[in-house]
């Protein structure tokens, strides 16, 4: 015997819960149903009947023994059964999937050992729910002090985050004003280069336009002369030649006197020819 299952099915005949005890075996199975007010129901579904409706349904051998195994346990809801005339059938929709015979129990031995078999499985269960609840109260245990250190480093983990965040925006502001002052100085020393170079180049331009422009005046200036010179009459011309003529003349008699006397006639000389050159420059400017 590898498996005992028990579940609760509804005749579709006379609308009544039975419940439904089965016992798995490797190639076959058997079953109890159980109803308050009639006897015990107990049949068989052999290898032979089972090769016959997997052959029926076209699958395999081990594909038809699950898909009983699910059903016989309650599992497929969509699942109708049927009992009738000691019978017990199910389908779907309209096919009938499987068929087993029934008979009474009429032999008290084989009820004490489907009852024995029954506490044995029950044993079995139980005991495997005291396994299953001991296992699920450490869980509980486990997962409630994990809980608490998730909430401690949750809330270790705040505070570090807090003062990293403290100590981060004091490190960024300290780190802007150096930036700041970073770039003042690298403003103030641009505009300082910016405005030595102004003043040079505008200096420079100034003395160039001034130099040009009083070169301009002096050439117009010596122009002016030279055409006012060449358009003066021929008597001013001749007068200047005569006065030249005559300054010699003294010269020339104030060289043959004393020494006091040439110093004296140079001087006057000196002051004649002065006095004709501002003349003659007065009248030039006329």
């Amino acid at each position: 015997m590898e498996k005992i299952t028990v579940c609760e099915i509804f005749n579709q005949v006379d609308d009544k819960y039975y419940t439904l005890y089965v016992e798995w075996f490797n190639s076959y199975l058997k079953i109890m149903l159980l109803e308050s007010k009639i006897l015990p129901l107990i049949g068989e579904m052999n290898t032979k009947s089972i090769n016959d409706f997997s052959n029926e349904l076209s699958k395999s051998f081990d594909e038809y023994f699950t898909e009983t195994k699910k059903i016989l346990c309650g599992e497929d809801t969509e699942i109708k059964y049927f009992i009738k005339n000691k019978i017990l059938e199910w389908r779907n929709n309209t096919w009938i999937l499987g068929k087993i015979e029934l008979h009474s129990i009429l032999d008290i031995q084989v009820m004490c050992e489907n009852f024995q078999q029954l506490l044995k499985f029950y044993q079995g269960i139980q005991n495997k729910i005291t396994i299953l609840e001991e296992k699920n109260k450490n869980l509980i245990c486990i997962n409630e002090t994990l809980n608490l250190k998730i909430e401690k480093m949750i809330e270790i983990k705040t505070t570090m985050e807090q003062d990293l965040y403290k100590k981060f925006i004091v490190l960024l502001n300290s780190k802007k004003k150096k930036i700041k002052k970073l770039e003042n100085t690298i403003k103030e020393k641009e505009s300082s280069k910016k405005s030595i170079f102004d003043v040079c180049t505008d200096e420079s331009e100034e003395s160039e336009k001034d130099q040009t422009e009083n070169y301009i005046s002096t050439l117009s200036t010596i122009s002016k002369q030279k055409s006012f010179i060449n358009n003066k009459p021929q008597k001013i011309q001749k007068n200047k030649k005569t006065n030249n003529i005559s300054d010699d003349k003294i010269i020339y008699e104030a060289s043959s006197s004393k020494d006091y006397s040439n110093n004296f006639s140079f001087k006057k000389s000196r002051s004649s020819l002065t006095f004709i050159e501002e003349e003659s420059d007065n009248e030039l400017f006329l």
